[in-house]
């Protein structure tokens, strides 16, 4: 009859030869990453056509921390979303954490944070945000189908602008035709920087909203996500995240 003791030695056996069967099947194929290529500094291509961005490189080094092969490949938001809920794909970012998200996919992380901000021109006598109420004296760019969250988006008295790019906003707020701009903090900064436009604008100093960015995995590939969210804590533990995330500060 075999003891107790021996018993929980089996087990451990079995359970290390069940992670073995399973890291050999989960990385013995390469992954589908998906991204959408134009949110710079996030998720962009570069001159040469290769993924590039901060959020971009956090996921490289998680993977490449956890030795699988894979290919990253760029397709329309929308088109992210859709191959995330029909299982088209191992892994996508960057998501916001949503309810009906969560109900439909599992996000992984915090990957990093964001900061969404107000911008005016640098000779504005606006001098910060003081409420959505306080906005219904101004007209406030945005970008075309992005959210804001449910008070801003639901704010009908908001005289708003919508455009495509962070470029057309920038442009239209420094040549007047809006008073203020809506948007991530890092994602304006780095368009005003291409644009040579930074020093014609001002961020207001109160920061309208803090979110946290996640990966998401299809429901049927959890395997997937408790890999990269160990990989990830790897990361944060060795200090490579920190140098990553310096490098883009």
């Amino acid at each position: 009859m075999i003891s107790p003791k021996n018993i929980r030695k089996l087990w451990v056996v079995v359970f290390f030869c069940i992670q073995c069967v399973l890291c050999r099947s989960i990385f013995a194929e390469k992954w589908t990453v998906v991204t959408h290529p134009n949110y710079p500094p996030y998720n962009y291509k570069d001159k040469s056509g290769q993924p590039a961005g901060l959020d971009t490189e956090l996921v490289r080094a998680v993977l490449d921390h956890l030795k699988i092969d894979y290919k990253i490949v760029f397709v329309p938001w929308s088109r992210v979303v859709h191959m995330t809920e029909q299982n088209e794909l191992d892994l996508a970012y960057q998501f916001k954490s949503k309810p009906e998200r969560r109900e439909k996919y599992l996000l992984v992380g915090p990957l990093r944070s964001g900061k969404t901000v107000f911008a005016v021109k640098k000779a504005s006598k606006i001098k910060d945000y003081n409420g959505l109420a306080g906005l219904q004296a101004y007209s406030v760019g945005m970008n075309l189908g992005y959210s804001y969250g449910t008070a801003f988006d639901d704010a009908r008295q908001i005289k708003k602008t919508a455009v495509k790019t962070n470029e057309q906003l920038i442009e239209m707020l420094v040549l007047g035709r809006v008073e203020i701009i809506i948007g991530d903090l890092h994602t304006l900064t780095f368009a005003a920087k291409q644009m040579g436009k930074y020093n014609d604008i001002r961020f207001l100093p109160s920061i309208y909203q803090e979110f946290d960015r996640y990966v998401a995995v299809p429901k049927n590939r959890a395997a997937n996500a408790g890999w990269f969210d160990h990989g990830l804590n790897t990361l944060r533990e060795t200090g490579e995240y920190d140098k990553i995330m310096d490098k883009w500060r």
